[in-house]
């Protein structure tokens, strides 16, 4: 933080499977608690994915099949 009170925070995913589409990013800034919110960046960012497969809907996670 910063003398004017000024800081940042980063938040890293190692992995983000979102299918093809545009999403928009709302953040929060929370005490410990979670309780009091301090601050709201609300749809501060957007996000156009593109993918290369068919699947449909909103992300994609790793799995498998097993049988019984």
């Amino acid at each position: 933080m910063d003398a004017q009170g000024h800081g940042r925070c980063v938040v890293v995913f190692p992995a983000l499977p979102l299918l093809k589409g545009r999403y928009s990013i709302t953040s929060y800034l929370f005490c410990e608690k979670g309780l009091h919110i301090y601050d709201l960046a609300d749809q501060s960012i957007s996000l156009d994915v593109t993918q290369q497969g068919v699947e449909q809907g909103v992300v994609t996670l790793k799995h498998a099949w097993l049988t019984a």
